[in-house]
């Protein structure tokens, strides 16, 4: 029996090769597509979670609260790692401290980014399978261990334990090699170094250390913020007091281990996932496969025209529902079964592709994604199978016989909702993917109140020993030709500081107000192009400039409220004045999905870990040279200005084109549902069409009148979606502190595309419809 369901089966795709190739390909585009975002979602909530005590992790970070701001800090001061051990519920202090490494072998120099100082506790808190040494192998004070690659890197196949590696100037012994990390970890480590948190006393000058615990059981991770806040907060505060940061508190939080990835935006952290994004991707995949299952469901339908005399033939005969439905069904699987198979093809072609744009990693396991295979399963077999099955066992044989069964009003109410369904999803996501070009258009095109172009920011060693190497190589580089510009100082992040700073009043009186920090030379605001709207720039011809003056930007004069900020005074802890002899233009220094904080700028011309220079194209080999004559032993790094602002938006970039993409293939499921329905609706009105031929209706009336009930269900779907996305991009748009507005016209591109897809995909059929001999037709 099952053989000749199967036969049966095979006779029909063959018949209708051409539907049952456009629903194959609808249905495996679909499937891989919810497929895709399953295993992405899956991935991202998969980070650190390989550890055995996963559950009983915890990271603590610092939280300090300054006049009219909070900052949440992802690192902590290093006398929190031994003051936490004192707890009954701690069982183990990771304390991982990142730092610029460089490493010197073979008289070359290698910069490293993913070194970090530890000691052996960490490997009491996280699994670190040794390949050889063991957990003991940070207890001397000059061992380091290294990850598989990293040893391979520097020691190819010769032993790596007890060799000596000379990183920062000074001799490690390499006690311990062990597997790389997962990728789905978020701090990569290649090397760890023995550190020791007993030498830092400070609470508040630098908060360097990453601190994860491991409880000994199950604990509230809020009740135990909320106790540590109690116990040890009053330190920090009574240094920060002891500055001068007197309306200043302190608090720390506890993120469990499987929340630290969507961790909300802190300073000092690593890159983290964006947990907003996960809802959406997950409607997004339950979208798209109710789209390419109400496509298979409306083709299966569309071809079910065609066997109804044979459905009604057989039911006369004395075949039982549940015969037929059973032959259906089989008919149904074996399609779904081979969308499947295409479904997991299609995915083994895209995932390296996704890997590459999205800059992850990305693999296809069972285990890992089997609730959302054994729901796109279950779905596409109960919609895509039984449904199709039902509707065809249920036609009635007399109805059938007689020719009337064609003009069923509820079946073809359903396939128009589904088709409604489809191009509402579709011609809301072509709105939205248009914001999202357009907002990164603008983020990639707006001015950011600085010139960027050539403009090279070169790292320097923020220390004392390289003082004059870097004075002379910033000389040499002033003095090429190549250059038009060079400042000791920079706009990267490793300038900026936070802190707070007492501004006198313009109507009498002091503020305490939050501030950024940057400290620049007089040749700063030329290499940035940077305009001043007050006063004037630093000076290093006036005495009284450095130590006693001060430059502010606009949003700082807003803060305060000055009408004439020009001789404002500023105090520090210590009663010192300095005075407000500048006000540059708003730039950004940061994303804009911040607005610009207020900002002061004190006169520096002393070491900066960052020399910015206007330089001219093609002319980086050449500094690179100049460089290398003066610092010798740190490598170069470098990055120009433009791809520090487009780094920025990374994320965004990324999200617009995950949108993009599911957006065309929304688009392409429910062009194949508008050919389906077409199909369907043009082959029952045969006669009709026949009929008002022969009654004189012209041809481009009849093309009207037949594509008229598309342009109807495309124009209501536009009519559903768009207000809703419109509702849902202004509050993606909120995000950002700077961003375009909306207009009516962006409802037109989307509207305009999808009428003119529509006219597309239906016309081959309606002027299918049209070439129908009169005489045939109404036969």
């Amino acid at each position: 029996m099952i053989r000749n369901y199967l036969l049966l089966g095979w006779r029909n795709a063959r018949k209708h090769r051409l539907l049952s190739l456009i629903q194959l390909l609808g249905l495996s585009g679909g499937l891989a597509a919810c497929l895709l975002i399953g295993i992405y979602i899956a991935h991202e909530k998969s980070y650190d979670q390989y550890n055995r005590h996963a559950g009983r992790i915890a990271r603590v970070t610092t939280v300090l609260g300054m006049p009219d701001k909070q900052m949440a800090i992802a690192r902590v001061a290093t006398p929190l790692l031994p003051a936490l051990l004192h707890y009954p519920e701690v069982e183990a202090i990771a304390g991982i401290r990142p730092l610029t490494a460089t490493v010197s072998k073979n008289q070359q120099l290698y910069a490293e980014e993913n070194f970090h100082y530890s000691d052996s506790s960490l490997f009491s808190v996280f699994d670190v399978n040794f390949i050889a040494g063991d957990r003991r192998a940070l207890d001397r004070p000059d061992a380091i261990a290294l990850s598989a690659s990293t040893a391979r890197k520097y020691f190819g196949s010769t032993a790596a334990v007890g060799q000596i590696l000379t990183c920062n100037r000074k001799n490690y012994t390499i006690t311990a090699v062990f597997d790389d990390r997962p990728v789905n970890s978020d701090i990569t480590i290649d090397a760890l170094l023995s550190g020791d948190f007993s030498k830092e006393k400070s609470w508040v000058e630098d908060m360097p250390y990453f601190c994860f615990v491991l409880f000994s059981q199950n604990t509230n991770s809020q009740a135990f913020a909320r106790k540590i806040t109690k116990d040890i907060a009053p330190l920090p505060l009574a240094e920060l007091k002891s500055m001068g940061a007197i309306n200043w508190n302190v608090s720390f939080e506890v993120e469990p281990l499987e929340k630290v990835h969507f961790s909300a935006s802190k300073e000092m952290d690593t890159p983290k996932g964006n947990s907003t994004y996960l809802p959406v991707l997950g409607l997004l995949a339950v979208l798209i496969l109710l789209i390419a299952l109400a496509n298979y469901v409306n083709f299966s339908i569309t071809k079910s025209t065609e066997r109804a005399r044979e459905v009604g033939v057989r039911k006369a005969a004395g075949a039982p529902a549940r015969m037929l439905i059973g032959q259906f069904m089989v008919e149904s699987l074996v399609l779904i079964c081979i969308a499947w198979l295409l479904a997991i093809l299609l995915l083994a072609a895209v995932i390296p592709l996704v890997n590459h744009l999205l800059q992850i990693h990305i693999i296809f396991t069972v285990g890992s994604t089997a609730g959302y295979i054994l729901a796109a399963l279950a779905a596409s077999l109960l919609l895509g199978g039984l449904y199709p099955a039902i509707v065809l066992a249920r036609y009635q044989p007399a109805i059938v016989l007689k020719g009337s069964w064609k003009n069923s009003a509820s079946g073809l109410l359903l396939r128009k909702s589904l088709l409604l369904f489809q191009c509402t999803i579709a011609g809301g996501l072509l709105f939205c993917t248009l914001i999202m070009y357009k907002q990164t258009r603008f983020l990639q095109h707006t001015d950011p109140g600085y010139r960027s172009a050539d403009l090279l920011q070169i790292f320097v060693p923020n220390d004392s020993t390289h003082l004059s190497a870097i004075k002379a190589f910033r000389e040499a580089l002033a003095a090429r030709s190549f250059t038009s510009a060079v400042s000791t100082s920079g706009i990267a992040y490793e300038t900026q500081a936070f802190g707070s700073s007492i501004l006198e009043k313009e109507e009498g009186g002091k503020m305490e107000v939050p501030i950024r920090f940057l400290a620049i030379d007089p040749a700063f605001l030329s290499a940035y192009a940077i305009p001043l709207v007050a006063g004037r720039a630093f000076s290093g011809s006036v005495a009284g400039d450095k130590g006693g003056a001060f430059m502010v930007n606009e949003a700082l004069v807003r803060r305060m409220g000055w009408t004439h900020p020009v001789g404002m005074r500023s105090y520090d802890d210590k009663g010192n004045e300095q005075v407000l002899i500048g006000v540059v233009k708003d730039f950004h220094f940061e994303s804009m999905h911040n607005k610009i904080e207020p900002l002061m700028m004190t006169y520096s011309d002393q070491q900066s870990p960052v020399i910015t220079a206007q330089v001219q194209p093609g002319s980086l080999s050449a500094v690179k040279k100049i460089y290398e004559q003066y610092i010798s032993d740190i490598p170069f790094r470098h990055q120009y200005v433009t791809d520090m602002v487009a780094e920025q938006y990374v994320p965004d970039r990324k999200a617009a084109s995950v949108f993009n993409a599911f957006t065309l293939l929304a688009l392409f499921l429910a062009c194949l549902g508008l050919y389906g329905m077409a199909s369907l609706l043009l082959r029952q009105r045969t006669r009709e069409i026949g009929i008002r031929k022969l009654l004189g209706a012209g041809q481009w009336q009849l093309a009207r009148l037949l594509s008229g009930g598309f342009l109807q269900i495309v124009l209501l779907a536009l009519v559903i979606g768009l207000p809703v996305c419109y509702f849902l991009m202004n509050r993606w748009l909120t995000g950002y502190a700077y961003h375009v507005h909306m207009q009516w016209t962006d409802f037109l591109l989307p509207a305009t595309g999808m009428v003119l897809l529509t006219l597309a995909v239906t016309g081959k059929e309606v002027g299918r419809a049209l070439d129908v001999n009169v005489a045939e037709s109404i036969r």
